[in-house]
């Protein structure tokens, strides 16, 4: 395993990678877009992409204070399905999950 610091409009690595996890900090990205579009061209066919942000069912008060408001939420669903094969959204118990499946692959994306 390596571990690369970049932004998520620049990661300033080549790929493809098989997993690609981002977890609480979608939704500091400064440009949203770019940063997807930077994510799908590093990971492998068939790869797969965790996206995750404080919310989901929201059972503690950190998750419900940091929870961003459904149309961001889909927003965000609807860039990545622009970007990935197949795009599931999760609801946990502290985390708003979204897992894409790179292009090129067949399944769904679990």
């Amino acid at each position: 395993m390596e571990l690369s610091q970049g932004s998520a409009a620049e990661l300033g690595v080549e790929g493809p990678f098989d997993r690609i996890v981002s977890i609480h900090n979608v939704a500091l990205w400064p440009e949203l877009e770019r940063g997807l579009d930077e994510l799908a061209r590093v990971l492998a066919v068939g790869g797969r992409v965790v996206l995750a942000w404080h919310g989901g069912r929201g059972t503690t008060r950190l998750s419900r204070t940091l929870r961003l408001p459904d149309d961001k939420l889909e927003r965000l669903e609807a860039a990545m399905r622009r970007r990935f094969d197949s795009v599931e959204r999760l609801e946990q118990d502290r985390d708003t999950v979204f897992v894409g499946l790179g292009r090129g692959a067949s399944g769904d994306a679990r």
